[in-house]
């Protein structure tokens, strides 16, 4: 599985991960995240609104939780965790680790987009780690309906695009998609997830459902300059 995951990246920036966890393992996840988003046991410096306010107001749009599993270090123990885990490190070698995570919920009949962006465009920082995946795995089934991943194939082989604010308040960034990009949608059933590069261009719609849209994303690499083509 590893071979072909590796190789699906190399091909086309991103790739599909069926069943990489069970129901069981996602109903679990998920109880952590909404533990974390419910009841007010992240620091507020973690939580950021990725609309148009960058802070958390009442009324926000895409709520950010950061660093998941330092709040709840458990997480790291569960079955997607691991799995990642190790497939991360088969593919980018053995010192391969845990960067960053991040949980996102949209809720129900939310309007906001998480609009095309590269991830590489965030800081020179992120661009210095050029060997990293980026795991999104969602906590429930998801569609365009309620937001799956959408990528553009092969755009990891290009440059980062010139990116703006959503709005002067705005943490989120935002790009122009080329004009002959063709998106691929993700659809995926619960215990499946996506993986891209830092340079794929990607997207995930808004969450035009009954319920919260949440996803965990995981990015694994490893630490120091290592100059990136396709990984």
């Amino acid at each position: 599985m590893t071979t072909k995951i590796g190789a699906q990246l190399r091909q086309n920036g991103f790739a599909v991960v069926n069943d990489i966890t069970d129901a069981e393992d996602i109903r679990s996840i998920r109880e952590q995240m909404q533990q974390m988003t419910e009841q007010g046991a992240v620091r507020q410096d973690w939580l950021r609104d990725l609309g148009d306010h960058g802070t958390v107001q009442t009324n926000f749009q895409i709520l950010e939780v950061n660093h998941p599993t330092r709040v709840t270090p458990a997480l790291r123990q569960s079955k997607f965790y691991q799995r990642a885990s190790a497939i991360s490190k088969n593919i980018l070698g053995p010192s391969a680790d845990l960067l960053f995570d991040h949980c996102i919920m949209k809720p129900a009949h939310s309007a906001a987009e998480t609009a095309w962006h590269q991830d590489g465009a965030y800081s020179r920082k992120i661009t210095l780690v050029g060997r990293r995946l980026h795991w999104w795995l969602p906590l429930q089934a998801v569609s365009q309906i309620n937001g799956c991943m959408e990528f553009v194939a092969q755009s990891h082989r290009g440059r980062i695009l010139p990116h703006r604010l959503r709005s002067p308040e705005a943490h989120a960034k935002y790009t122009d998609l080329p004009a002959d990009a063709k998106p691929i949608a993700c659809p995926l059933p619960v215990g499946s997830a996506t993986i891209h590069l830092l340079k794929t261009l990607h997207y995930t719609g808004p969450n035009m459902s009954d319920e919260p849209r949440y996803a965990w994303v995981v990015q694994f690499g490893i630490r120091g300059w290592i100059p990136s083509i396709v990984l």
